[in-house]
């Protein structure tokens, strides 16, 4: 009882870097793991000189999610350059390198981490998920302590980003009817900021595998999204696109059996989120406070 004591203490008060602390996930993973009692130092991506001293159990959160096609080199240069220096100096307990799920796409059936990937480097879209790629494979072959989390479709509370998700479920709160570019059977697979950074945490202090999916292992499909915008919101959707490729599952086991962690999925967090914004709507069209 005690060793479990003792070992719940170090796991409390251990030392994080978090790079790409200006980030969307990096600004919440260091909020998190303050919370949770850590000694974090927060770098931003542009304290480039920082990143080869980072140390304790260092989470990479550098990178670009959502012009990456727009710009290939910022791309490369994020996912694969800044982690160069910090593999070179290797002197740090874990380090975790934030990855995607992304790299699923166009395969077919439930994947798991050990599945082969698929890409094209004549297709620009691909950039992101090639540079990813090698990103991995430099943590996987420095001969340390490195770890990757590819990471499903994030999102937050106040749901205010450029993706799809977002996207929509704002224009919804603005319009009663509009039509969407996309199919009713597509969609993604969706997790909360929250069960990211619990995630990532654990994955630093106690995971044993070197890749885990940190995903909740259920598609939400646009047909589900505009269900919910239609009776929590009062706003229509229609869609207007094809579907190219039915969306992968996300096999999420290690996540579920080794660390006992399950992330909720959209179906049941975004209920709640979506009530809140539409209460907020209404209290800005009032005048309320």
């Amino acid at each position: 009882m005690q060793v479990s004591a003792a070992m719940a203490d170090r796991e409390r008060r251990s030392r994080f870097t978090v790079l790409g602390a200006g980030g969307f996930i990096g600004k919440r993973l260091v909020d998190h793991l303050q919370r949770k009692g850590h000694e974090v130092s927060a770098v931003s991506r542009s304290d480039s000189l920082e990143y080869g001293r980072a140390g304790g159990h260092v989470i990479f959160c550098i990178g670009l999610t959502e012009d990456y096609w727009k710009r290939p080199l910022d791309t490369a240069e994020a996912h694969v350059c800044a982690l160069i220096p910090v593999l070179r100096r290797g002197s740090f307990e874990s380090l975790v390198y934030l990855s995607s799920t992304r790299l699923y796409d166009g395969l077919k059936g439930t994947l798991d981490e050990t599945s082969d990937l698929r890409v094209n480097p004549q297709n620009p879209r691909h950039v992101y998920d090639l540079s990813k790629a090698v990103g991995e494979a430099l943590v996987h072959q420095a001969g340390l302590a490195g770890k990757v989390a590819r990471l499903a479709n994030v999102y937050d509370d106040r749901l205010d980003r450029e993706d799809f998700l977002c996207r929509t479920i704002q224009r919804a709160l603005r319009t009663n009817a509009f039509e969407v570019d996309a199919a009713p059977e597509g969609g993604r697979d969706y997790v909360h900021i929250e069960d990211v950074c619990t995630a990532v945490e654990a994955i630093a202090l106690k995971g044993r595998h070197s890749t885990y999916n940190v995903a909740t292992g259920k598609i939400f499909t646009n047909q589900q999204l505009a269900e919910l915008c239609e009776r929590l919101l009062k706003c229509r959707m229609t869609f207007a696109g094809a579907l190219a490729n039915r969306p992968p599952k996300i096999n999420v086991r290690r996540l579920h059996d080794e660390l006992g962690l399950h992330p909720l999925d959209a179906s049941c967090r975004l209920p709640g989120i979506l009530a809140a914004l539409a209460a907020e709507r209404i209290g800005e069209s009032t005048g309320s406070h």
